[in-house]
């Protein structure tokens, strides 16, 4: 329960998966505990998704 990089979720797992042959999906999913609320949550998940999209790059 915190930001892409800082937990379980990490850019290896992306650079890993670029080397199968993936072709699905990927999902963002956010369970804040300590992250805020509202407008907060909300930037927090945009950091995340902002994140996501350099990985992908």
């Amino acid at each position: 329960m915190c930001p892409f990089g800082e937990g379980s979720v990490q850019r290896s797992f992306l650079t890993n998966l670029t080397t199968t042959n993936f072709a699905g999906l990927l999902s963002q999913h956010h369970e804040y505990k300590t992250l805020g609320t509202g407008k907060e949550m909300i930037a927090n998940m945009k950091k995340d998704l902002a994140k996501l999209r350099e990985w992908i790059a």
